[in-house]
């Protein structure tokens, strides 16, 4: 998917520099005023239909058509042109608590000596979680099982 940001040149340029970009390119523009045009926003850009040798713009806005000078050209719209590249989310990439960690959490947490010393020293999961939310401002309330604790305190770095 390509993003394209927005760049102003204010640059000063010659008018004939403005001409040539405007009749050669199809880049947008900015100006200080439009005929007849009393919603023109100067922060906003348009974009030039015609331009003829005396330096009047035609522009199409909503299908209506309004006219500006070259004189009143502020900036010139260009564009770049950046590739945006997405990595692809898998299951286990979406899983904060790393609850799908499997066989190795399930074989790992029953034998974790400072998770046994944890739970052994706070009473249990639920000292464990008063612990965690006193001391660390951290919420283990979801955690209705040692296993479910277990993953989450890894997960937040707060075992080895």
């Amino acid at each position: 998917m390509k993003y394209i940001k927005p760049r102003i040149i204010k640059e000063s340029m010659s008018q004939e520099e403005i001409l040539e970009l405007i009749k050669d390119s199809e880049k947008d523009i900015f100006v200080k005023y439009i005929y007849d045009y009393p919603e023109h926003d100067k922060k906003k850009s348009y974009k030039p239909v015609d331009i003829d040798n005396e330096g009047k713009i035609t522009l199409n806005i909503d299908g209506d058509i309004y006219y500006t000078k070259l004189d009143w050209v502020e900036g010139i719209q260009e564009q770049q042109v950046f590739e945006v590249q997405y990595t692809e989310i898998k299951p286990e990439m979406a899983d904060p608590a790393g609850e799908k960690m499997g066989a190795a959490v399930d074989a790992e947490w029953e034998h974790d000596s400072d998770f046994t010393s944890l739970l052994k020293d706070h009473g249990g999961r639920k000292g464990v979680i008063k612990k965690m939310n006193k001391e660390y401002d951290l919420d283990y309330s979801h955690c209705k099982s040692k296993r479910d604790l277990y993953v989450n305190l890894k997960h937040d770095k707060m075992l080895r």
